[in-house]
């Protein structure tokens, strides 16, 4: 099962110790949601 939503890394400012925003974004793409449930279902 292979997802086709993707996430984002990204610099949060130029501060070295600054964590990073991430933003994994975890079913974004419509077909993602349906094939879990189908995989759910299974």
């Amino acid at each position: 099962m292979h997802m086709n939503s993707r996430g984002t890394v990204s610099l949060r400012s130029s501060a070295a110790y600054d964590p990073p925003l991430v933003d994994p974004g975890y079913l974004t793409a419509p077909e993602d949601l349906q094939m879990c449930k189908t995989a759910l279902q299974f």
